[in-house]
């Protein structure tokens, strides 16, 4: 014998099947990625905090095999100044079709060397004549990076100087520059300052002639 539902029954048990369908509904939550290895290059002083970054070494922990993210980079030093392993504060940005799959925790920084730069002393040639006590020497201090000159980068006096004196024989001598530092440069003498003296032999007088002056009378 088969029984009947009534009309009542009946939306009872539609209304169970919707619910029923409704509660098997499931998401999928985001998978937690995490970045590590990148890495700046090393730099000598340029006056300015911009980092080159590299994602090269760069790991995705929790990738799973298969699915495209991709990274971009950039860095800043925490400033311009020479230093060894200097903060350098990332900032990333990511692409790739399965990007959305993920909640991405970035790598916040790394570590990188600022160097200095090099300055050099440049002394201006001076040619003399053995015997004479070089004095008045100058030159010149070259390799500032752009905005910066030997008033705002540098502190001390600027001094010249030789050891040739006025009992120096002929030859070539050394000018050397001296007097300044710098927290950001390290100061070399140029190449050409090994030579910037030169001390000519003194030419020998000319003779004294002795002349007879004959006086006619007449």
């Amino acid at each position: 014998m088969t029984k009947r539902l009534g009309a009542s029954a009946g939306v009872a048990l539609r209304q169970l099947s919707t619910k029923s369908v409704r509660n098997n509904t499931s998401s999928i939550s985001a998978k937690a990625l995490s970045i590590s290895g990148i890495s700046a290059d090393n730099k000598v002083y340029d006056g300015s905090s911009n980092a080159k970054v590299s994602t090269a070494g760069a790991v995705l922990n929790g990738l799973i095999n298969g699915d495209k993210v991709s990274i971009d980079a950039t860095g800043s030093f925490a400033d311009k100044n020479v230093a060894n392993a200097k903060t350098v504060t990332l900032n990333s940005s990511y692409s790739g079709a399965d990007l959305a799959n993920y909640l991405i925790t970035s790598q916040a920084n790394t570590k990188a060397d600022i160097t200095p730069a090099k300055l050099s002393y440049n002394a201006t040639p001076v040619t003399l004549f053995s015997g004479q006590t070089p004095a008045n020497l100058n030159g010149t201090v070259t390799g500032f990076v752009a905005g910066e000159n030997q008033a705002n980068a540098t502190s001390g006096s600027l001094a010249w100087t030789s050891a040739a004196n006025s009992s120096s024989a002929a030859g070539s001598y050394a000018i050397a520059g001296s007097g300044l530092t710098a927290s950001n440069y390290v100061l070399s003498q140029a190449e050409a300052n090994a030579s910037a003296l030169t001390l000519q032999a003194a030419s020998a007088p000319a003779p004294v002639q002795n002349t007879v002056t004959q006086l006619q009378t007449t």
